[in-house]
């Protein structure tokens, strides 16, 4: 199981792409989450559509479905590309539909729906998945609320067939007691963390961040920052090992779970 972090920034960044991890095993590739620069993202990696066999989709914002489009129609035109598995959290799905669809809607002859570009794989709610002998259970996360309501937001918790539980709670505010549990279970942690100096109350902020358990820190990986940890990468890294993190994943690195293991041993390859 190989994560690639095609992306590791936040909405806006200028610096990084936006962030999207392509997740590989046994020869086939899911992406998780396709921001609006995810075509110039994946050619990075020497990658393109043609690479992404599945797809899914951890909320609704544009730097993590923008790209949608892009694999929608340039898979429908491409006879030779099977179409793209879509897996999605059904209430999330009915969201993302609405916000892509003035853009796939209207092929020529025929009015389009999501199945048309996708082979869709709806989850329902406290569902799971798996794909490629992993498991994937979806775990709400508490990104924004909208007065009285949250908006639907899926991270993921992975389980390899050897054991190993990888948590990605993608945008999330800090929540520490309601994710302890999830904290706790993992081995490794992908976490959102703002490095802004002005909080947007709706990510998790670094200065937020360090005050959790030394536990948790030890497993955990930062990622979704601002261009400035781009502009001190030395700096911000050096800050967040001496915090007690992994570290900032920086875009293009791999990281491999090959086992059950401690977050020390699992294998950290290129842009490292």
């Amino acid at each position: 199981m190989k994560f690639t972090f095609v992306g590791t920034g936040s909405a806006f960044c200028l610096k990084n792409f936006q962030c999207n991890i392509l997740i590989e095993n046994e020869d086939k590739k899911l992406l998780i989450d396709a921001g609006g620069d995810i075509r110039f993202a994946l050619n990075e990696q020497q990658l393109s559509y043609k690479d992404v066999d599945a797809l899914y989709i951890t909320h609704p914002h544009q730097d993590h479905i923008g790209g949608i489009e892009y694999l929608a129609l340039t898979s429908y035109f491409d006879p030779g590309k099977s179409p793209i598995e879509y897996y999605g959290h059904r209430g999330l799905t009915n969201d993302v539909w609405t916000a892509i669809s003035p853009g796939l809607a209207t092929l020529q002859g025929i009015t389009a729906s999501f199945g048309t570009f996708f082979n869709m794989n709806i989850i329902k709610e406290n569902g799971e998945f798996s794909w490629q002998s992993i498991r994937f259970e979806l775990i709400q996360s508490v990104h924004i609320m909208n007065k009285y309501s949250i908006m639907p937001s899926f991270g993921l918790m992975m389980t390899t067939e050897k054991g190993t539980k990888v948590y990605y709670p993608s945008d999330t505010q800090f929540a520490p007691n309601q994710m302890k549990d999830f904290y706790r279970e993992s081995d490794i942690i992908f976490h959102d963390c703002e490095t802004s100096p002005f909080w947007s109350q709706v990510h998790s902020h670094y200065e937020e961040l360090k005050t959790l358990d030394k536990e948790h820190k030890s497993k955990m990986w930062l990622l979704h920052y601002q261009d400035n940890v781009v502009e001190d990468w030395e700096g911000w890294n050096q800050k967040a090992r001496e915090d007690g993190f992994l570290g900032f994943l920086k875009k293009g690195q791999v990281i491999e779970v090959d086992e059950k293991a401690k977050p020390s041993q699992l294998e950290t390859k290129k842009g490292a």
